[in-house]
């Protein structure tokens, strides 16, 4: 195991949907010969996690419209067997998405049917599996596949509701290939993503983005380059994105630190 390195600037990447950061240092068989630094995997991964994240907080929305929490749902049917509203599987943009939902009273029993009243959360089980293509803000090409599972819930819904807090985890592994000038890179990662007490205001209209809490992403990748001097390392890294109420909010990794435009779905700016 070598010692933990300084991590430093750029941003590249985006999606890892998986390299969902944790901690650390590297570790790696013919480390010397990997042409790529630690600060250049930070920021894959800060950009990685970033484009994740920000799709992520891009769904609570569809899981609220989905579940009717909003006024536009179709709703989904109810199996009594699971007692989950299972949706049918929805495919577009590279990906297949299968959703299932539970609505749960103050005692967080399930319950059948939402009521404004009593309703007190909703529990959302969904997987995501595909593959994206895109390029990074240094115009580095990648093509990317994902499998994740994620279990969310959001509480706060009994009642007047001024607002909504979502906490939960998600996991996955992913592989993503990164076609630079001089080298490939290629990331074969597990991941494991983190919501905690993330804010939502109403109306959502007014207030799209999240008001506070945090999401942190861990990943464990094995990195392995092509190019002129071939090699493999073990890397391990932790993202953390911190809400303001504003679609620009500060995402950090291991100390680099960079700006995610959550609409965009774009990291930038980042610095040691």
């Amino acid at each position: 195991m070598l010692p933990r390195r300084r991590l430093c600037s750029s941003a590249t990447l985006a999606t890892l949907a998986a390299l969902l950061t944790a901690c650390g240092g590297d570790v790696g068989t013919g480390i010397r010969s990997v042409s790529v630094s630690d600060a250049q995997i930070s920021a894959d991964v800060a950009a990685a996690a970033g484009d994740a994240i920000a799709a992520d907080v891009g769904d609570l929305v569809t899981a609220e419209t989905v579940a009717g929490l909003s006024t536009a749902s179709p709703g989904c049917p109810y199996d009594a067997a699971s007692r989950y509203h299972v949706c049918t599987v929805v495919t577009g943009g590279g990906l297949e998405v299968v959703r299932r939902y539970q609505y749960r009273d103050a005692s967080g029993t399930p319950v059948e049917t939402f009521d404004a009243g009593t309703t007190a959360s909703v529990n959302f089980i969904r997987t995501v599996d595909g593959n994206l293509t895109g390029a990074t803000d240094a115009g580095v090409s990648w093509t990317r596949t994902v499998h994740e599972s994620a279990d969310v819930t959001v509480s706060g819904l009994a009642g007047a509701e001024t607002q909504r807090v979502w906490n939960g985890t998600s996991t996955g592994s992913d592989t993503a290939t990164y076609v630079a000038p001089a080298s490939t890179r290629l990331y074969g990662a597990s991941v494991t993503q983190q919501a905690r007490d993330v804010v939502t205001r109403l109306p959502r209209t007014e207030f799209p983005w999240p008001q506070s809490g945090t999401v942190t992403r861990a990943v464990t990748a094995r990195l392995t380059l092509n190019g002129s001097r071939g090699a493999t390392r073990t890397v391990t890294r932790t993202a953390v994105v911190t809400f303001n109420g504003t679609a620009t909010v500060p995402i950090v990794v291991n100390g680099l630190t960079c700006t995610l435009d959550l609409s965009a779905r774009t990291v930038s700016g980042c610095a040691s």
